[in-house]
């Protein structure tokens, strides 16, 4: 592949129906955001299902991209509003803990490792946020959104966000303390 094409020329080769330009865009990054993704969320499958999502939105949406030189960071951006996205709708399940181990690792004698005691310590701390703390949580640690983006996909002040996070962590560090 030949990497030399600007991103601005394959955007407007896209816009434009040509597939190859399509096809060049996607393998120029389809493995940077599958791997920003499966580092957030490690079930392999749901991070290959992003990904795909990642692009297709990108994709449709082209002509709302006002500086094609950016649109690395663009889609970084629509990644990370696909986690959010993915994250929201399955909140009401059942947390699975495999997939949220790559953040809460601890070094030890430089080997990783994640306890069930240590797992058991932090669901128990999570239970005892509400709701909207733990979605807030969530998406300030695991998708590492600025309050002001929080503040809008939740509909709430940015101050709001700011003060619930706060106490979200004083809480979990109470209950992680105990």
């Amino acid at each position: 592949m030949n990497d030399d094409i600007s991103d601005a020329k394959l955007i407007e080769g896209v816009k434009k129906y040509d597939k190859k330009s399509g096809e060049r865009l996607f393998l120029k990054y389809n493995q940077q955001i599958f791997v920003f993704i499966y580092s957030r969320h490690s079930n392999r499958d749901t991070a290959k299902d992003l990904t795909q999502q990642t692009f297709l939105r990108a994709f449709q949406n082209l002509n709302q991209l006002k500086e094609p030189d950016r649109f690395k960071s663009w889609l970084y951006m629509i990644a990370k509003n696909s986690l959010f996205q993915h994250y929201i709708k399955n909140r009401h399940k059942d947390v699975d803990f495999s997939e949220m181990e790559p953040f809460l690792y601890h070094e030890k004698d430089s080997d990783d490792y994640f306890t069930d005691d240590l797992k058991s310590k932090f669901e128990s701390a999570l239970i005892n946020l509400s709701e909207q703390q733990r979605d807030i949580v969530s998406m300030r640690i695991f998708l590492e959104l600025k309050f002001f983006e929080i503040a809008q996909k939740m509909g709430i002040t940015e101050n709001h966000a700011k003060v619930a996070f706060h106490n979200g962590i004083k809480k979990l560090k109470e209950v992680w303390e105990d």
